[in-house]
């Protein structure tokens, strides 16, 4: 049967045929308002993708599109105004839930953990148990009922008794010191006397008692002492060293210089201080004594950066001696032996590269065992520097009172713990960077080398941490106060 043209009603004969693809009506080209043969044949070349419709179908398909937007316009809006409410309502939640809190709100402080043998206990134990070692636990959970702590403080400081009689015992020192103070228990009492002395032969010997810091002032009063007692003058209480990243000194000469010509400090250790051979000391200090350990050829396989340096203050009659040199060519670090009237301060200072192999950590544990080994009972250890481990975590042990390592795991962190944190030094630097890193550490052989939080600081152009570590052991004056935050 013929197909008919729509339009014009005629039998369509010719190839110039059009069909709707929505009604399926055929129409002549010709009929077609707009249709050209260009346009024809492109229509009939890619029929699989191109579809016409007539006018009739067009309409219709434009009305069907029209009515699917505001179905969906109003599908929109009936979500949004849903949200709405939804927000409304957890607002009113989060207000009257605020309103409870603020009414039940407690003071919330830092959980310290109590040292073992403390004489606080709960009012409510009634039965008496011997105290448990306990570990610091960082909490987490939250909980409904808020409980409040006070951070646990244990400052110590040395008092000096000298010119005593040799028949004196450590006892008999305690027991007085015990009785002028009111203490509750008897105090750490030390002989300061040379190593295998024959006390019999001494006509006086000194001590020194560990006191609380909150007693300082009672003890510096003459009233506290029996008759005889007094606070000797004109002599030096301590010995402060200060240490801190100097992040590169060779452009700082000059603030360098005229830091050390108005510093306090009686010993200054420096880590990364970058200087070489055509820097002399005359151009860093005229009133220190200065120990330098520069990078070279044999430290490492770079020629800038590194190198250490510890300084110590010509103005005291302090005896110096460079210690540890033979057998630690490769390494960045310098030892110095100070000898203060009757007691004596090894400081040493090292520089650990970024990605040194295990090795260099392993050589830097047996230095520090040497100089354990060099030291007496009564002689103070301090070593400090930059050992660049920035994912080993410290945290404080109450058993040792000084801060111990917590993931140690790579060969590096491991090469650290087992061979300088083995030698029974105490770690007590918790100073991190700007990044959050604890990357320079300080570590003494006694606990009452107490490092002085308000010289403690970070630098914030490199992110290094500085401290000043106090070694008040043999020095024959009452410790003076207000200096510790001088001479950066």
């Amino acid at each position: 049967m013929a197909t008919e043209c729509k339009t014009c009603e005629v039998e369509i004969t010719g190839i110039e045929k059009m069909v709707c693809r929505s009604c399926a009506s055929a129409f002549h080209r010709s009929c077609i308002d707009g249709l050209n043969r260009t346009a024809f044949e492109a229509i009939g070349k890619f029929q699989k993708n191109c579809y016409w419709l007539c006018d009739g179908c067009a309409g219709r398909f434009d009305q069907f599109v029209q009515s699917m937007d505001v179905d969906e316009d109003s599908g929109q809006a009936t979500d949004v105004a849903k949200l709405s409410e939804a927000v409304d309502k957890l607002s009113g939640i989060v207000t009257e839930l605020s309103g409870q809190l603020k009414e039940k709100k407690v003071e919330q402080s830092y959980a310290n953990v109590v040292y073992p043998g403390s004489k606080r206990e709960r009012e409510d134990d009634e039965e008496k148990e011997p105290p448990a070692k306990v570990k610091p636990v960082c909490g987490t959970r939250t909980i409904q009922h808020q409980i409040k702590t006070v951070v646990s403080e244990r400052d110590l400081f040395w008092v000096y008794l000298g010119r005593l009689d040799p028949c004196h015992t450590d006892l008999e020192i305690a027991e007085m010191t015990q009785e002028c103070l009111e203490l509750s228990e008897l105090p750490k009492v030390r002989r300061l006397v040379k190593k295998d002395a024959d006390i019999s032969k001494l006509s006086v010997v000194s001590y020194r008692v560990l006191l609380p810091d909150d007693l300082r002032d009672v003890a510096l009063q003459a009233d506290t002492w029996p008759t005889g007692v007094a606070q000797s003058k004109g002599t030096l209480s301590f010995i402060t060293v200060y240490y801190q990243n100097a992040g590169g000194m060779r452009t700082k000469t000059k603030q360098f210089f005229l830091a050390l010509a108005s510093s306090d400090y009686d010993v200054i250790a420096l880590s990364e201080t970058w200087l070489q051979d055509d820097i002399v000391d005359a151009e860093l200090s005229s009133n220190y004594n200065l120990f330098r350990q520069d990078r070279n050829e044999l430290t490492s396989d770079r020629s800038r950066g590194g190198g250490v340096l510890i300084a110590v203050k010509k103005a005291h009659d302090f005896t110096c001696t460079r210690v540890l040199s033979a057998g630690y060519e490769h390494l960045e670090q310098v030892a110095v032996r100070i000898k203060a009237r009757n007691h004596t301060v090894y400081v040493c200072c090292i520089y650990i590269r970024p990605n040194s192999p295990p090795d260099v950590y392993t050589s830097h544990g047996t230095a520090v065992q040497e100089l354990v080994d060099l030291s007496s009972n009564d002689d103070s250890i301090i070593v400090t520097g930059d050992y660049n481990l920035p994912h080993l975590a410290w945290t404080f042990d109450v058993d040792v009172n000084g801060f111990i390592p917590l993931n140690a795991s790579t060969e590096q962190e491991l090469a650290l713990t087992e061979n300088v944190v083995a030698t029974g030094l105490l770690q007590i630097c918790s100073l991190a960077n700007v990044n959050g890193r604890i990357l320079d550490l300080a570590f003494v052989n006694d606990y009452a080398l107490s490092r002085t939080d308000r010289a403690a600081q970070t630098d914030p152009q490199n992110g290094s941490s500085s401290q000043a570590v106090h070694s008040s052991g043999g020095l024959p004056r009452y410790p003076r106060r207000g200096n510790e935050n001088r001479g950066r």
